[in-house]
């Protein structure tokens, strides 16, 4: 069985990267902010003279500024569609933050990869983003997180996706896992 790649998508601001620090902290995933990695390898080589960078960090606070731009600086990086992901997935267990259909339609059409993209939705309590820098939807999602509720709410919703939606997963994680760890099964 091929490793699962888990994509967590949806708006800005809705929270994936909460969900993906809950992965962290709880399952021992190392999730990878697409826009951090991207803005190193990309946006801020091709930003930073133009809106007076310093640092990869400067440009990555200011990406809410220059949404479209990112999203065409991401796209034109990445012409098959799927080497991001290749990439990523090198180093990290969860890619955070797609947003390009293209993409993700290319990933699912790639021998190497199988994901289970997992949706955050925020929508009833915030906007969503511009389609000029979001392409996927809802409805490419595999599995929807509810955030439209207390933060608390989310560690469940969370535990019932990697408990019973992806087990295989879970226990792929522990075979991969660090030997000779206190209490670890």
């Amino acid at each position: 069985m091929k490793d699962i790649h888990l994509y967590i998508i949806g708006h800005a601001r809705h929270g994936k990267d909460t969900v993906g620090k809950i992965l962290s902290r709880d399952y021992k995933l190392d999730p990878c902010d697409s826009s951090w990695f991207m803005a190193e390898m990309t946006v801020f080589p091709a930003l930073k003279h133009k809106y007076g960078y310093n640092t990869v960090l400067d440009c990555y606070t200011d990406r809410f500024n220059h949404r479209r731009e990112w999203f065409k600086l991401i796209e034109d990086a990445n012409p098959f569609g799927y080497e991001i992901s290749v990439e990523l997935f090198k180093k990290h267990r969860v890619y955070t933050g797609m947003r390009s259909a293209r993409e993700l339609n290319a990933v699912r059409e790639h021998p190497d990869l199988n994901p289970f993209v997992v949706w955050v939705d925020a929508s009833r309590r915030l906007p969503p983003e511009s389609p000029e820098s979001m392409t996927v939807s809802k409805l490419d999602a595999d599995y929807i997180i509810d955030n439209n509720g207390e933060p608390s709410l989310l560690h469940p919703q969370i535990a019932t996706l990697m408990s019973v939606v992806l087990p295989q997963f879970a226990c792929e994680l522990k075979r991969k896992s660090v030997p000779n760890m206190v209490g670890e099964v």
